[in-house]
């Protein structure tokens, strides 16, 4: 029970990395000026610095609430997990997942991976409807894919119980030679 619990708090940190930046679908060329011109993106010799990424995270965040993804997320969550576990999961979730920490982490991997005028695109992007959309359906996507996902996590390491051994250095042990 507490390896299946584990599992779906690793899910939930899963579906919320990827919530935080989905990139919206490629498109032709052709396509892509029509859609930039929409969303007036900043001009690609904008500054940048660690200061203007902070405050377009700040924007980010009030755009697209942690507490939101997270509320949505969990929601869904609900539907994968057994009935008579929900209870429990939900609840060491939450305890586990809270969202000061959650955003503390979005910020900080934020600000280090992205320029201020990717953040504000991301940001423009995922408060249009389509954006909002995306968002929405994330979590009913992962709901989807989960089951089968958790299949073949399961199948791997049940063929190869080794491969979650790790020695101190973080690598996986190395098989003997033939």
């Amino acid at each position: 029970m507490k390896k299946k619990i584990v599992f779906f708090v690793v899910i939930v940190t899963l579906l919320l990395g990827s919530s935080f930046v989905l990139a919206a679908p490629s498109l032709p060329a052709s396509q892509e000026a029509v859609v930039s011109s929409n969303l007036q993106a900043v001009p690609i010799s904008a500054p940048d610095s660690p200061a203007l990424r902070e405050a377009a995270v700040d924007r980010y965040f009030q755009a697209i609430p942690i507490q939101t993804m997270l509320d949505d997320i969990l929601g869904n969550i609900t539907n994968i997990v057994p009935e008579g576990e929900r209870k429990q999961v939900m609840d060491l979730i939450q305890k586990v997942l809270n969202k000061d920490m959650l955003e503390k982490i979005a910020r900080k991997g934020m600000v280090k991976t992205f320029t201020a005028e990717e953040i504000d695109s991301m940001t423009k992007f995922y408060s249009s409807p389509t954006g909002r959309s995306i968002l929405k359906k994330t979590g009913v996507y992962m709901q989807e894919i989960m089951p089968e996902l958790e299949g073949e996590i399961v199948k791997s390491i049940s063929n190869n119980p080794d491969a979650l051994n790790t020695s101190n250095t973080g690598t996986p042990p190395s098989k003997p030679a033939n």
